[in-house]
């Protein structure tokens, strides 16, 4: 079923031992001619090269030294006595950067071994260059993975949602083409293959007209279709023979759901150094969920993303007491300015709560603009110094965002009394639980870089930012202005 799939790209796996290194083999022996194959350590792939001898019955063609094997031509890879010329290359992704020594050289099919290993960003950087001058030959990606056990390979539940997710709005069923266009990162479905554009009035995705194609003005992104087909371990006599289901049976239960059933989205086991549990979230999110809209109470502080025109959008999360707004999500194009931004801010704000604005890079704009206004505005500088100590009394902090981060942390905690309630929200909960730390000498908590983060998801963690921002707690002016003659501020007793 995947081998004979049209789709562009195929994600083909989930629970261990269902053929995902035999297929990528067969389809580079008898359908492809320029293969890729890529795993996050060079040297897993020897166990695949053996395969592929035991197949040919020898080496022939095969150069250790640069990876690269041009197979001969015989009963297996020629089957219909074409003669083709068949190549394939193998290669790791094992430091930083590695992606970089496979551009240029076109493949028509590239698979990816373990595909849960590598970051979205590799894997969008390798796609690059999968084409073909051979007339009639098809280009494919082929996805062979098991389940993500870390945050590394979330992205292939987010763009394979519609097939992984049972909350789906409109689910997929295994091998069902659907067809996505890629817009700065994002992923829009569309309903057929074709040439789409983003229509300028109302930011949507639609099918270009054969005018605006010749609108050079106009940005045109192809449809790519993609699949996904379940494998496991019962569909694989040779592994069941062998005993491999019953050692996969004595797993622990989050790699036991991953490994023999195949599911994408059990719970993740944590990184040990992860700033934020999943755990505690998950249980911020229910409590959410089981509250009552808080919206109309007093509001006590806001976040603030800035955004200046193009495709980033501009971020306001408000929260009331312990209770958290949806995020706000205004497109770049409505705020081109500093003032069109600060009056965005002043439209959502109410009750004189404290606005917490990121002002780093186009976020100084819109500050400026609110203190004009005379707006309780605090600047957040992630990489600013920090003199404050955890609840605890342990630990110290490397910087502001470092503080911020470790504060959202103890208000999540079971035990803290708080009950933050936060809005359920996919993008947001892998933005906070994306995050690691580590403790420097003098017990002080460092909070790895957004940049280092960004790398991982290949977007900004900006609805992760937001929250940070929104759980800012600081006394708000209006109540220190209480009791001044200024002010005059009346008291009802009860």
């Amino acid at each position: 079923m995947a081998a004979e799939s049209e789709a562009d790209l195929t994600l083909y796996g989930g629970a261990a031992g269902g053929g995902k290194t035999f297929l990528a083999i067969i389809l580079a022996l008898t359908k492809h001619r320029r293969t890729l194959i890529i795993r996050k350590e060079a040297s897993q792939l020897y166990a695949m090269q053996d395969e592929i001898e035991t197949i040919l019955g020898g080496r022939e063609g095969f150069n250790s030294q640069n990876g690269i094997w041009r197979l001969p031509n015989n009963e297996i890879t020629d089957p219909y006595d074409e003669k083709p010329t068949r190549q394939i290359r193998f290669g790791g992704l094992n430091k930083p950067g590695d992606a970089a020594k496979y551009q240029g050289a076109p493949r028509d099919l590239l698979v990816i071994d373990e595909a849960a290993n590598i970051s979205y960003g590799e894997f969008s950087y390798l796609t690059v260059w999968e084409r073909t001058a051979s007339e009639g030959q098809k280009t494919r990606t082929l996805l062979c993975s098991n389940p993500p056990t870390d945050a590394t390979g979330m992205w292939m539940v987010r763009i394979f949602r519609p097939w992984l997710d049972p909350d789906h709005d409109n689910p997929a069923v295994d091998g069902e083409l659907r067809w996505f266009v890629i817009v700065e990162d994002d992923d829009y479905e569309v309903q057929c293959e074709g040439d789409y554009i983003i229509d300028r009035d109302d930011g949507m995705v639609r099918l270009a007209l054969p005018e605006e194609m010749l609108d050079s003005g106009n940005s045109i992104y192809s449809a790519q279709s993609r699949t996904f087909i379940s494998a496991k371990v019962d569909d694989n006599p040779h592994m069941i023979q062998s005993g491999y289901k019953q050692k996969l049976q004595r797993l622990p239960k989050h790699l036991r759901e991953r490994m023999l059933d195949g599911k994408f989205l059990s719970s993740l086991e944590d990184d040990q150094m992860q700033v934020i549990p999943s755990e505690w979230v998950d249980l911020a999110m229910q409590r959410w969920k089981d509250s009552e809209d808080k919206s109309y109470t007093r509001m006590s502080a806001m976040g603030v993303d800035p955004a200046r025109g193009g495709q980033d959008e501009m971020t306001i999360m408000t929260r009331h007491g312990f209770w958290y707004s949806p995020i706000m999500k205004i497109p770049g194009k409505e705020v081109p300015t500093g003032s069109l931004s600060a009056a965005r801010v002043v439209m959502a704000r109410r009750d004189g709560c404290r606005v917490y604005c990121d002002v780093i890079g186009i976020g100084s704009s819109t500050y400026d603009k609110l203190v004009e206004n005379h707006i309780d505005v605090d600047p957040i500088v992630g990489n600013e110094g920090s003199d404050a100590i955890s609840k605890d009394g342990l630990f110290h902090f490397r910087n502001l965002r470092a503080e911020l981060f470790w504060r959202l942390r103890e208000s999540l905690d079971p035990e803290s009394g708080d009950f933050i309630m936060l809005p359920p929200d996919k993008k947001m909960k892998e933005d906070l639980c994306a995050f690691k730390y580590k403790i420097l000498e003098g017990n002080v908590i460092q909070v790895e870089s957004k940049k280092e983060v960004k790398m991982r998801l290949n977007r900004s963690p900006d609805a992760g930012d937001c929250v940070l921002y929104t759980s800012r707690d600081a006394p708000m002016l209006s109540d220190l202005r209480k009791g001044s003659k200024q002010f005059k501020v009346r008291r009802c007793l009860s």
